[in-house]
This record gives C-alpha cells, sequence and structure tokens, in this order.
C-alpha cells in the first residue's frame, strides 16, 4: 500500500503528539512507521496498519521520566544518552591529555617566548574543552552530529 501525503501527515503529527519534537529522531521514527505500514497487505486499510505499526513501536515511543522533570519518549533519552556518553568520553580524553601537556610544557621551562605561546594554545584547548562540556547540545547543534 502505498501512502498519501494526508496520511504521512497523520503519523507525523502523531510523533508530534507523542513528544517526538527533533527532527532527526522524528524522521527516522517516521520513516520506520511509513515503511512498517507499507508493507502491509494491499487488503489492509489504513487505520488498520497505522494501529499495528504504532502498536510495534509502542516501547520506543512510551513516555519516561529520565530526570524528574522531563517527560520524554524512550528513543528520544536513548538516543540523547549515547550522543552524551560518546561526547563526555572524547571530552575526558582530551582534558587528559591537554592536562599532560600543560603539566610537562611548565616542568621543561623551554624560553620564556615559546613557553608562554605554548601555555597560551594548551590553555586556550582546555578552556574550550571546559565550555563545550558546559553545553554539550549546542556543541552537538553546532557540529550536526
Amino acid at each position: 500500500m502505498k501512502l498519501t501525503n494526508e496520511q504521512i501527515a497523520i503519523i507525523d503529527q502523531t510523533l508530534m503528539d507523542k513528544g517526538v519534537v527533533y527532527e532527526e529522531i522524528k524522521l527516522e521514527l517516521l520513516d520506520h512507521i511509513v515503511t512498517d505500514i507499507e508493507l502491509e497487505t494491499e487488503e489492509s486499510n489504513f487505520d488498520v496498519a497505522f494501529s499495528k505499526a504504532m502498536l510495534k513501536w509502542k516501547r520506543e515511543l512510551e513516555e519516561i521520566n529520565p530526570l524528574g522533570k522531563f517527560v520524554t519518549p524512550r528513543i528520544v533519552k536513548e538516543k540523547f544518552s549515547k550522543i552524551t556518553t560518546n561526547h563526555y568520553k572524547f571530552s575526558l580524553l582530551a582534558v587528559v591529555i591537554f592536562s599532560v601537556l600543560m603539566t610537562t610544557i611548565t616542568r621543561l621551562k623551554p624560553e620564556e617566548y615559546v613557553y608562554y605561546n605554548l601555555h597560551l594554545f594548551f590553555y586556550s584547548v582546555f578552556s574550550l574543552i571546559c565550555l563545550i562540556n558546559i553545553n554539550p547540545l549546542g556543541v552537538i547543534k553546532l557540529f550536526d552530529f
């Protein structure tokens, strides 16, 4: 069965009503649900196929309360957790590397000009990493991860 634009709009609105407001996740879910409905037999009507697809995706669309304040669908929380976990792993590694480099440069005591410039560079990068950790979602949006 091939879906019309109106039927796709119904699915899109249902996802928004369920709390899926992040465009990337919503488009991914929309694609999966449309595919599930289109794979139904030709005898099925849209309402029956839509109900079956929504039942299949019920667990991912179930609203949970991960932070105590915000209610969000499970799939949004899982995607966010995956992104932030990878972000913090990278940040921790970068902080350790730059801390070691800054400590090494401080102990070497090269010429004042070289020392000053290297220290300034590493301090700037270290500060940037710390600022990125304050707002990881801004960086995710900036680089479109």
